[in-house]
């Protein structure tokens, strides 16, 4: 009896045995499938510097590194009377970079800022830390990554669409031309005028009857289109007319007369002039000057207008002692905000006339029934000029800046 129980428990012994040897290496086992997930898994592909990982129960820490950075040659892994050596070098830890330590934050901010800020190139940073280009480059990418470092591309172009349909939806204008001004540098006349050129070769081959008004850009423009060589010519029968009388002013470039004259040898169009002043002084001089034969056939260009070029311009300006006298305080209780072709308007854009005004201009109604208005701001006119201007409902096409776009849809929001 004895004998057989001293065998049963032998048995028991032996099988308890057997059983702890069988769960010690499962146990093993479960811990060597669990590193081996966070190894190849959870911590792939990612630079991360690593100080301790406490995970079930097993010890991670760094032994040796194989420079100042993220990168290390071996792990041991000690528990258990197990050391296992790992050399995975170039092995990358996944994280986002709020689980980062500070320390390597700080280092993908001094390389982004030495490549992005400072203009050094790869190489020259990675002679510089001490590492391999390679490095710097995934660095890089990482700081992009974890959004340390952001690209944003703005496309004028994309900008200018937007503008361009508010401006149309808005004012019911037929196209709108922003002036494309370069990265850093202020709005300039001279960029105004090439963009004119621009509009001006597009839209003219269709047109026959132009009527210019006074303004020094587009006398500028017309000067520079004319010491090039321009692909098409108007008809034979091509006209070109000033749209109001001589503006008394030392400046001869922004007389009509003299753009009309620099518009017909550019476009080989046949010249029309307006022998007169833009402002007379009683409505005797202003009935007689309308049965001359030269006020008649200007009078029948206006008519038969299709292209009209105006220069818009601010109100108050210098002082006008011809506006003074024919206006009086008419413009001010009128809230004047602009004028162009010698006609004054409000923001709403109605035009404001007076008895004493005894101008020779294009009659608003020949305006009104042109194909084509294009109204040209200069560098200095103001965004209420504009909005007013627009608001008439008389052009089709305008030329302007983006600042000065932006800031009349603004107004009109007000």
């Amino acid at each position: 009896m004895s004998i057989r129980f001293d065998f049963f428990y032998i048995i028991y012994i032996f099988s308890l045995i057997i059983l702890c040897i069988f769960l010690f290496f499962t146990y093993l086992l479960f811990l060597q499938l669990i590193y081996y997930i966070i190894i190849r898994f959870i911590f792939a592909h990612n630079y991360i510097y690593i100080t301790h990982l406490i995970t079930f129960a097993t010890v991670f820490s760094v032994k040796k590194f194989t420079d100042n950075y993220f990168r290390f040659d071996k792990i041991y892994i000690s528990r258990y009377f197990i050391v296992r050596r790992l050399n995975i070098r170039g092995l990358y830890i996944r994280g986002l970079y709020m689980e980062m330590k500070q320390e390597k934050a700080e280092r993908l901010v001094q390389i982004a800022k030495m490549y992005y800020e400072d203009n050094l190139t790869q190489s020259e940073i990675a002679k510089e830390i001490g590492v391999s280009r390679a490095l710097i480059c995934r660095l890089l990418n990482e700081a992009k990554k974890y959004g340390i470092v952001t690209i944003q591309i703005h496309s004028p172009e994309e900008d200018y669409s937007l503008l361009k349909n508010q401006i149309r939806n808005r004012f019911k204008i037929e196209d709108v031309y922003i002036v494309n001004t370069l990265l850093g540098q202020d709005i300039s006349d001279d960029r105004i005028s090439e963009c004119f050129s621009d509009v001006l070769l597009n839209l003219l081959p269709t047109c026959s009857n132009i009527g210019c008004s006074w303004g020094k850009i587009i006398h500028e423009a017309l000067e520079s289109l004319s010491k090039k060589e321009i692909n098409f010519q108007l008809s034979d029968t091509a006209k070109v007319f000033p749209l109001a009388g001589n503006m008394i002013t030392t400046g001869y470039s922004i007389d009509a007369q003299k753009i009309v004259q620099t518009f017909s040898l550019c476009f080989n169009a046949v010249p029309n002039f307006l022998y007169a002043p833009a402002f007379l002084e009683s409505p005797m001089e202003l009935e007689l000057y309308h049965k001359t034969e030269n006020y008649k056939n200007i009078a029948q260009c206006w008519k038969n207008i299709d292209m009209a070029i105006i220069k818009i311009d601010n109100y108050p300006t210098s002082p006008d002692l011809g506006t003074a006298a024919r206006y009086e305080v008419l413009l001010k209780e009128k809230h004047a905000c602009g004028s162009f072709l010698a006609y004054y308007y409000n923001l709403q854009g109605e035009i404001i006339r007076s008895d004493f005004d005894y101008s020779i201009q294009i009659p608003i109604e020949c305006l009104a029934s042109c194909k084509k208005v294009i109204g040209i701001c200069s560098s200095n006119v103001m965004p209420k000029s504009l909005l007013g201007a627009m608001n008439t409902g008389l052009f089709t096409h305008i030329i302007a800046s983006q600042p000065l776009l932006e800031a009349v849809l603004d107004l009109k929001r007000i």
